[in-house]
């Protein structure tokens, strides 16, 4: 349940490395095929580089778990 997901990201915690296996995974999630973090990645989507620095808590589970509620000028789709 996506509340679940929600609430455990609030929480915070979590587990670095597997976060990047994740991000990296191209057979799973597979982030890296429309994003870049630190030269590593696909330009479809924003650079997600500096995102922790950028965004709270909050907006950074929300981007994740519902990545098209907002979108970052220029990445919109026509």
């Amino acid at each position: 349940d996506l509340a679940d997901y929600e609430a455990a990201g609030l929480r915070g915690g979590g587990d670095p490395v597997r976060g990047q296996r994740l991000f990296f995974d191209d057979a799973g999630v597979a982030c890296i095929r429309c994003h870049a973090v630190a030269g590593h990645g696909a330009a479809v989507g924003p650079d997600l580089t500096l995102a922790g620095a950028q965004f709270g808590r909050a907006q950074l589970v929300e981007a994740v778990l519902h990545p098209a509620r907002t979108v970052r000028e220029g990445y919109q789709q026509y």
